[in-house]
């Protein structure tokens, strides 16, 4: 049996198009991202779907890591901290990075169901 994880996450088309030009790398995250195979891209502006992503790796870290979060994230520090505030300001105590690969096709990444029904 293989089991594959894939998340659905809400993003902003600017930061999208980042990770479409191959300029973002990491997909930031209050979250735990452990286990997960693939990302779903949807646009938090239209809800259009923006593409699926393998997950080469997942990282955790404390807040006090914030500063190199953000430079994975490529967000600017107001950016950051309105979508994820300091701990003492209600804000996640521990924030999740998924390392993007490449843009896959859901299908290709599931696999061919046909052929395993036929076995």
């Amino acid at each position: 049996m293989k089991r594959t994880t894939i998340v659905t996450a809400k993003i902003l088309d600017c930061y999208a198009e980042l990770i479409e030009r191959g300029v973002k790398h990491y997909e930031v995250r209050a979250d735990s991202l452990e286990g997960i195979d693939a990302i779903h891209l949807i646009s938090a502006e239209t809800g259009k779907g923006l593409g699926t992503y393998e997950v080469w790796r997942t990282l955790r870290f404390g807040r006090d890591e914030d500063e190199r979060v953000m430079t994975l994230a490529k967000t600017s520090a107001d950016q950051f901290y309105g979508l994820f505030p300091r701990p003492e300001q209600g804000g996640p105590d521990t924030l999740w990075a998924a390392e993007l690969g490449r843009k896959v096709d859901p299908e290709a990444l599931i696999g061919d169901m046909d052929a395993v029904a036929r076995k």
